[in-house]
């Protein structure tokens, strides 16, 4: 199973035939799960080899059943997971994702029991896959178009992959199957472009500069109180060179504090950097294809080599 234990085989000299070679029976590992309120499988249960790294996935079926096939002898850790949609992993599952500990699920990996598989089939007792918390909240903006705004949570001790969901017609979310634990929770408008992304504080979103707050999620869950957008500014502009492809330019407006915002130009040239928070931002520029030199925008319309040497850029208002 391990690649760097493979014999290599030599044809440098001319043909190898290889014979008797010996095929191991594949082993599974199986068993079933409980869970309130039912919707068991929508569940998936991966067997992980310590050797190899790799994971085998079994279903789960309606009564809870599970097996996970195709096993070679080893030492393996049984996760329950949450199943994977468009977007990841699904926010909305009641059940916490974690892994097993002999009697049930836990949250960290350190916890879980080896299960070794040598000489044949493992059946596993019966075990219960615990409901999680619930994080809810919803977001309210001046300019409408509440749909559809990217929200992530992610837990701060890591016990589980950040989660990621979208906000309905009215801004309304919510997140199930958590952990309790502290969470940073993230807004992005990539869709319309409309509001200023960050990351959640009581009194509103702030950008990547580690003054979020992080959100204590207890056994009980969480609702938030609704959550201020503020509507973004934009820079739009027009390039030009004497060796068209302007399509391919990439302009990125950065302020002094927080990640750069990106636009790409047109065919034309024509570009508009949307959704920025008030502040002062200097205009980059490049072009994925070389054809033209990196550079940043200054008043006297020609792009200069450093940023230093760049005209810093004042929003709002909303800039041509």
């Amino acid at each position: 199973q391990d690649f760097s234990s493979a014999t290599p085989v030599d044809v440098t000299t001319g043909s190898a035939t290889l014979t008797d070679i010996q095929l191991v029976v594949a082993l599974k590992i199986s068993g079933s799960l409980t869970g309130s309120p039912g919707e068991l499988s929508k569940l998936q249960v991966l067997a992980c080899s310590e050797e190899t790294g790799g994971c085998d996935r079994g279903t789960v079926d309606d009564s809870g059943n599970y097996a996970v096939a195709g096993l070679s002898p080893a030492s393996y850790t049984l996760r329950v997971v949450e199943p994977i949609g468009m977007i990841g992993i699904d926010p909305h599952s009641p059940y916490v994702s974690g892994y097993y500990d002999g009697s049930s699920i836990t949250a960290k990996s350190a916890d879980a029991m080896p299960i070794v598989v040598s000489d044949g089939d493992v059946t596993l007792p019966v075990f219960n896959v615990p409901v999680g918390a619930v994080l809810t909240g919803s977001v309210t903006g001046s300019a409408g178009n509440l749909g559809g705004l990217f929200v992530e949570a992610c837990s701060l001790s890591f016990l589980a992959p950040c989660l990621d969901t979208t906000t309905d017609d009215n801004g309304s979310f919510y997140f199930s199957g958590l952990w309790p634990d502290n969470y940073r929770l993230e807004f992005q408008d990539w869709n319309n472009h409309t509001y200023v992304g960050g990351y959640y504080t009581p009194a509103g979103l702030v950008q990547n500069d580690h003054t979020w707050t992080p959100l204590k999620v207890g056994a009980k869950g969480l609702t938030l109180p609704t959550i201020g957008l503020e509507t973004g500014s934009t820079i739009q502009g027009t390039v030009t060179g004497d060796m068209g492809n302007l399509g391919y330019i990439m302009v990125q407006a950065c302020p002094a504090v927080g990640p750069c915002v990106e636009a790409q130009a047109d065919d034309s040239g024509s570009f508009t950097v949307v959704g920025l928070t008030s502040g002062s931002y200097t205009l980059n520029f490049d072009d994925w294809t070389g054809t033209y030199a990196a550079g940043y925008y200054s008043d006297s319309g020609v792009t200069v080599p450093t940023a230093n040497q760049a005209t810093q850029i004042a929003v709002p208002p909303s800039v041509s």
